[in-house]
């Protein structure tokens, strides 16, 4: 796969209060990513975010999901840490 130059920050935590963290708690547990647009005042009803961040998240999801295939879900899910 062509390697592609994009702006991203890779933070990982294990507790968070995001919607994804109820399914991962469920039965056995279902991976869950989280993926955040860099934006201030998050909870109010003016957001303001940078259109650059906007665009490079749609480049790094569009990239990401590209070059996806079983054997990276799997290192995904087993590690965490796959991308």
């Amino acid at each position: 796969s062509q390697k592609q130059k994009l702006s991203y920050q890779f933070d990982s935590m294990d507790c968070y209060g995001q919607d994804g963290a109820a399914m991962q708690s469920m039965l056995n547990g279902v991976s869950a990513i989280n993926i955040g647009i860099p934006c201030r005042y998050a909870h109010s009803n003016g957001s303001v975010v940078d259109r650059f961040d906007i665009d490079e998240t749609i480049k790094l999801l569009a990239a990401v999901l590209q070059d996806l295939n079983l054997d990276k879900t799997t290192k995904i899910i087993s590690k965490g840490t796959g991308l």
